[in-house]
């Protein structure tokens, strides 16, 4: 059985996306934006964000065995979580597009951060130098570091399955 390949995204509207698998390691990470778009049209921006997400996949050449995304959250800076919801949609949607099967998608807990970094509370910059690190090369900025912390924990986490 072949080393499944996961990817790994964020649910934002500036969002890291990495792919990688246990023995590769990251084989690819990006980040996408599309933040301008959404005061024209939410609707627009999330078609935007699955058909880039669709062609990073395509681009990698690999056959995504698991999506990963981080939870939505409540940040301080806004009460409004719809663009969350849109861009989760939007990554859940670019996973259909790929073939990927509607139960290899997983939502993680919000504590990517602690189990990555060691800390919930890590700095941007903390993030980028422990991805970059984890990935062998520099990172772009925090969005990528973020996808390439939830893959790092995914991939941990299905190597050694916590007990339930």
């Amino acid at each position: 059985m072949r080393d499944p390949i996961i990817l790994a995204g964020d649910t934002a509207l500036r969002a890291g996306f990495a792919i990688g698998s246990q023995s590769a390691g990251v084989i690819a990470s990006t980040v996408i934006d599309v933040h301008k778009m959404r005061k024209r049209s939410l609707a627009r921006a999330t078609k935007t964000m699955q058909r880039r997400i669709v062609q990073f996949v395509v681009e990698s050449g690999r056959q995504i065995d698991l999506v990963a995304y981080e939870e939505p959250t409540m940040h301080a800076k806004s009460a409004n979580r719809l663009p969350q919801y849109a861009m989760a949609t939007a990554l859940i949607l670019a996973a259909d597009t790929c073939g990927v099967p509607g139960d290899a998608l997983r939502e993680w807990p919000s504590t990517v951060k602690k189990e990555f970094a060691g800390s919930g509370r890590a700095s941007k910059s903390k993030m980028i130098e422990a991805a970059s690190t984890y990935a062998g090369r520099r990172v772009k900025d925090d969005n990528e570091a973020d996808a390439i912390a939830l893959l790092a924990v995914v991939l941990q986490e299905l190597s050694n399955p916590k007990e339930k």
